[in-house]
């Protein structure tokens, strides 16, 4: 599969990195497994800076913002930031955080891992 989960800081972040061609089904599919655990409430860091290419579609980009709605709805909070050097990814990125805007979900697109880890590290004090 090409997105690989870690555990990070004792299970408080979840760092998943894409590799080769990341299709929004598989980014899907890892979102409802995380969220239907107690890992749902983990800050997530998302590294698509080594994919070849993110392939998502823009009612997958939706699905997804209804999964991270109804996990919010449980009164999960948590943080998201993004890596996305692609021009692609970074946009398809940066549609997901406007959708989600408005829900209990702080949201950072970058264009590298450095500056994702940065704004996630500082965006705990």
């Amino acid at each position: 599969m090409p997105i690989e989960m870690a555990r990070e800081k004792g299970g408080s972040v979840l760092a998943f990195t894409g590799r080769g061609v990341v299709t929004g089904s598989e980014i899907l599919e890892m979102l409802e497994g995380v969220y239907a655990t107690d890992f749902a409430a983990s800050d997530q860091l998302w590294d698509f800076t080594g994919a070849d290419r993110v392939d998502v579609a823009t009612d997958e980009i939706r699905r997804m913002e209804a999964l991270d709605r109804e996990v919010v709805s449980r009164d999960v909070s948590f943080r998201v930031a993004v890596a996305a050097s692609q021009d692609l990814a970074f946009g398809l990125s940066r549609m997901w955080a406007t959708f989600v805007d408005d829900i209990q979900i702080e949201t950072h697109v970058a264009r590298t891992i450095k500056e994702a880890r940065e704004w996630l590290d500082s965006a705990k004090q």
